[in-house]
Formats: C-alpha cells, sequence, structure tokens
C-alpha cells in the first residue's frame, strides 16, 4: 500500500508496528495531484519552500514471500489538507517538519501517540501549486517538460478525489538501520514507476543527501 491514513495508522494491522518501530523518511521535491475539469484532468504540482528538498513522513516494512525472499516496501503517511492542497483534493501527504526529523527517526521513541503528534497538514504559507502539463499523465513520457508550468497558478475552487503520485523521489531514511547498512526499498516516483530506494539510518543521512 503506497499510502497510510496517518489518523488510523497505529490501530491498522498493517501500519501499527512500523508507526512504532519502522518510520522513515522519505525525500521529494514535490508531488503531484490532478483536479477534473469539464474537459480532462488538470495535473497540479505542489512544491514546498520554492522546489526545495523535504521529507514525507513514511512507515517501512518487510517480510517473506512463500519462496522465502525478502520483500520490502514503504507507506506515505497522509492527513487532512491544508489551504494550499484543499481546492484540489481531501488528502495530503505528511510532509515533516525538519525539527521533527531526529524525534521521527529515533528507534528509542515507540509511543504511537507521540509519533502521531507529529502527523500534521504542512504549514500552507510555505507551499505552493501550479498547474503543469498534462503530458505528466502518461508514464512515457519521462523528461523535463512534464514539470513545466505557471508558477503561481492557483487552481479553481473546485473538489476532486484522485490519489497523489510523486514528482521526484530521493533515498528513503529509516530508522531501525545501522549508518553503514542499506536496505533496498520499492521507489514510487512519477506515473507510479518503479525503482530502487535505499534506507538508511539518520536524519543526519537526510542532510547530507540535501547538501
Amino acid at each position: 500500500m503506497i499510502n497510510a491514513r496517518s489518523e488510523t495508522a497505529s490501530t491498522k494491522p498493517a501500519f501499527r508496528d512500523p508507526l512504532k518501530f519502522r518510520r522513515c523518511l522519505i525525500p521529494a521535491d514535490g508531488f503531484y495531484e490532478w483536479m477534473r475539469t469539464a474537459k480532462a484532468k488538470q495535473p497540479y504540482c505542489f512544491e514546498v519552500n520554492g522546489g526545495e528538498l523535504f521529507a514525507f513522513a513514511g512507515l517501512w516494512d518487510r517480510w517473506k514471500d512463500p519462496t522465502g525472499d525478502w520483500i520490502k516496501t514503504c507507506s506515505i503517511l497522509t492527513t487532512t489538507p491544508n489551504a494550499v492542497t484543499c481546492n484540489v483534493h481531501d488528502r495530503m501527504p505528511v510532509i515533516l517538519d525538519p525539527e521533527g526529523y531526529d524525534l521521527w527517526l529515533d528507534p528509542g521513541m515507540r509511543d504511537a501517540t507521540a509519533a502521531s503528534e507529529l502527523l500534521k497538514p504542512y504549514d500552507a504559507r510555505m507551499m505552493r501549486c501550479f498547474p503543469v502539463s498534462r503530458r505528466v499523465n502518461q508514464v512515457g513520457n519521462d523528461d523535463a517538460t512534464t514539470g513545466l508550468g505557471r508558477r503561481g497558478t492557483a487552481p479553481p475552487r473546485r473538489y476532486c478525489n484522485f490519489p497523489f503520485t510523486f514528482l521526484q523521489m530521493y533515498p528513503v531514511l529509516a530508522h531501525g538501520l545501522s549508518d553503514s547498512s542499506s536496505t533496498l526499498l520499492p521507489n514510487f516516483t512519477r506515473s507510479s514507476k518503479v525503482g530502487p530506494l535505499f534506507a538508511l539510518a539518520s536524519a543526519a543521512a537526510l542532510s547530507r543527501a540535501m547538501a
């Protein structure tokens, strides 16, 4: 499952243990969401701090398949929308404040209630959205022009419900692993294309990735 509702993660069998023991940061530089218009679905790009790298709150897990191979997965937590995202979607990914990275990744912090307190809508004043080319709707269009749009153009105040996908994904950073180790996790990229992500152990690793 790509998404997990933050309000119920602590009670769902698939997410309650990962919320306690296997939290991670999933860095990105934006995400797409679609609004239905009279003629088509119009994609919008959402960014933080003018396009800077940020981190979604994520959960990771692993289990063995019937052949004995390890299957490693991750999910992004979602929350209620803020003033920027609510015109396009009734949910948004949880974007963590950088001051909360260390607590979110702390393997000694196993209080699901305390972890859930970090899962809030991101400050709308730090975000922007703008319409982009409908070329992003096609998985084969994987080039820079798909993200071009009119920055500063707000969506009309209409509601639609489409799952968000991600503009660009970076290594997943997770607690529970040593600084020298890495674990392959699925990569959910633009138009649901798949590739590898690597899990590292600390918020310091995110700082290095963002440098």
